[in-house]
């Protein structure tokens, strides 16, 4: 498998999966992506920001992500906890993948590119009821570090890891 940069060409692919993921989603009762997010203008401005990574196996994408190395403007107020550092970070948003391993060769990426940049934080968010992610994170050394709420008001349950 190679994680590679998206290009417009990969966009059909990108969400078939993302699309696959709402349905997974919405047939487990969580309230994630349910809304018409994230859609195609979504994965084009990721592209276009240079964000934008795909898994693929021999021709098909099993897998996308997106990761940014930015200030997220809702993290910026947390409740019923706290971030573990103040320090720079990468943000992984928009997670989706098709088969068992895919996103911990997303999350080996997200690592990889943080450290290339002299960053030893990543910051991601869930819903609260996807337990899959949750555990997924948790499993990978990522800490809880509490509630944030997006732009939509949505209620997210935050997770830091400190690199070394």
């Amino acid at each position: 498998m190679v994680v590679r940069k998206s290009n417009v060409n990969d966009i059909p692919a990108i969400m078939q999966i993302v699309n696959h993921a709402k349905q997974q989603m919405h047939k487990n009762g969580i309230d994630q992506w349910q809304d018409g997010y994230p859609n195609e203008a979504t994965i084009l401005q990721d592209i276009q920001l240079n964000c934008s990574y795909v898994v693929q196996q021999d021709q098909t994408i099993v897998g996308t992500v997106c990761l940014m190395i930015s200030d997220e403007v809702s993290y910026h107020h947390i409740e019923n906890g706290r971030w573990l550092n103040q320090q720079s970070y990468l943000v992984i948003h928009r997670i989706a993948v098709m088969q068992r391993g895919v996103a911990g060769i997303l999350l080996d990426e997200a690592i990889h590119l943080a450290v290339e940049n002299d960053i030893y934080n990543i910051r991601v968010d869930t819903h609260e009821d996807n337990i899959a992610m949750r555990r997924f994170l948790s499993k990978n050394g990522f800490q809880e570090c509490g509630v944030i709420y997006l732009e939509n008001h949505s209620k997210r349950i935050t997770y830091q890891k400190i690199l070394e």
